[in-house]
């Protein structure tokens, strides 16, 4: 399969929220989201200016993206990849690792000094990840916390 990558704009972006919606659906991930909240999703992720936004096409159709943006630590500045997926007809054809490739490229072109992200700590996607070079940090995790209307409602 032949597919090209490049940088896309919103409204290319919010055209396309049906990736998160088809891509998160499907195992390890298992997660509802309706085509609304993809919008608000993507959105949010361009609405930054100095954000990056890359997709994959095959042909004219876009099959897969990532959206990072800039973010300074103790190190310097660094990538944050805030989302990445791919149909899954087109998964496990290298979409996905083409993409990661071309936002390092962007991150050292930037002078960037690291590239992070968030995901699943085992299973396929853990090792997805692992194989493209990243390793999962030793000092970080991640903390949630799901806030119930009802205890909204009690604070107002």
């Amino acid at each position: 399969m032949t597919f090209s990558v490049r940088r896309i704009d919103q409204a290319e972006a919010l055209a396309s929220a049906d990736i998160i919606v088809k891509a998160y659906a499907a195992p390890p991930w298992e997660e509802r989201w309706d085509i609304d909240n993809a919008r608000r999703r993507l959105t949010e992720l361009c609405s930054s200016a100095d954000s990056i936004s890359l997709a994959a096409f095959d042909g004219d159709r876009i099959v897969g993206f990532v959206f990072a943006s800039p973010y300074t630590s103790a190190i310097g500045t660094g990538l944050y990849v805030a989302e990445i997926a791919v149909l899954p007809s087109h998964q496990r054809m290298g979409i996905g690792t083409t993409l990661l490739f071309h936002i390092e490229r962007e991150a050292i072109r930037l002078r960037y000094k690291q590239i992070w992200l968030v995901s699943r700590q085992a299973g396929g996607v853990a090792d997805y990840y692992r194989a493209n070079g990243y390793d999962q940090s030793k000092n970080l995790c991640v903390y949630a916390k799901i806030i119930e209307e009802k205890a909204a409602s009690q604070v107002a």
